[in-house]
């Protein structure tokens, strides 16, 4: 084997092994990435939870401000109870499918 065969083989294995200058000029140090902003989701307003918090903010309302609207309160409540209704009849079938 001739001495320029060896220093070939030299450098390969110091390639493979990530030794030398060659691979560390590689390997410098990289800057980190940029955060990127991120896009506000779309929102379904229409939706079970909204209705929910919706109803239930009447509901407190009623019950701290001791206003007039009993309309408005009692309307809170009957919706606080369909979304409580709503919420116990899907963990029962969920439990009840297994």
């Amino acid at each position: 084997m001739s001495d320029s065969q060896i220093r070939r083989r030299r450098r390969r294995k110091g390639r493979r092994q990530g030794v030398g200058p060659a691979y560390q000029q590689q390997q410098a140090p990289k800057t980190p990435p940029k955060a990127q902003p991120r896009l506000l989701p779309e929102w379904n307003w229409r939706t079970f939870p909204v209705f929910f918090a919706f109803v239930a903010g009447i509901v407190i309302m009623g019950l701290v401000a001791n206003t007039l609207l009993g309309l408005i309160f009692f309307g809170g409540l009957f919706g606080l109870a369909f979304g409580v209704a709503h919420i116990l009849t899907r963990m029962w079938v969920a439990r009840r499918r297994g």
